[in-house]
């Protein structure tokens, strides 16, 4: 059988392999990296401000203490106590401008130019490959649903022909190699036909190949 509705407009095809197929969805990633990677680097010609924070904690807790080989442990806080009764904060704030890098940001960013320009690239040829290997296989389909239809005319013919030789045969007015010239005809139509089918059944699943389904 032919398939569904869904399949009837190339240009539909190719929009929905470009949504749902995995190489596709890298490649646009790609070049989301790569503009992001762009921005990263143009940062380096700005001033940064960078602000940190800690907490750290100043105590310690004895098992067992001995002083000359004599136990010199005595009482202890609680282990909670012992640990954290002595916890303070640090708040960093630091504001810098590296005016003079040797160009390293500006060569970081024309690096990263040269990649978001490969990346789109990449992706028009990859966008142009989708659509002509989607055109071809949607062609081969529709040649595949044609070859269906010649063939089963052509096994339709071959059948009644071999049932007017049959009869013919067997009223006597017909020879055995007629009947048997008929018999190979209808087998020959019969494996066309057989051979029109797995042909269409594969077309059918390059076509869900190539829109990543």
């Amino acid at each position: 059988l032919p398939l569904g509705p869904e399949y009837q407009n190339v240009q539909d095809l190719i929009t929905k392999a470009m949504q749902q197929r995995p190489d596709v969805r890298s490649s646009e990633l790609s070049m989301k990296i790569a503009e992001w990677q762009i921005k990263g680097y143009k940062s380096g010609y700005l001033p940064k401000l960078n602000f940190e924070g800690g907490l750290v904690s100043n105590g310690g807790y004895l098992d067992r203490l001995y002083i000359n080989g004599a136990d010199a442990l005595g009482p202890q806080e609680p282990v909670g106590r012992a640990l954290f009764g002595q916890v303070y904060g640090e708040l960093d704030l630091s504001l810098s401008w590296n005016i003079f890098d040797r160009f390293y940001t500006r060569t970081n960013v024309a690096i990263a130019r040269i990649y978001r320009n490969n990346a789109i690239i990449l992706n028009e040829n990859l966008a142009v490959q989708v659509s002509s290997d989607i055109k071809e296989a949607y062609n081969d389909y529709l040649a595949a649903l044609q070859q269906i239809e010649t063939s089963r005319r052509g096994q339709f013919a071959a059948a009644k022909a071999f049932e007017v030789i049959q009869g013919k045969y067997n009223v006597g007015t017909a020879t055995f190699v007629e009947l048997s010239n008929a018999q190979i005809v209808l087998l020959q139509a019969e494996v066309s036909k057989a051979q029109s089918d797995i042909n269409l059944a594969l077309q059918k699943k390059i076509i869900d190949f190539y829109i990543g389904k």
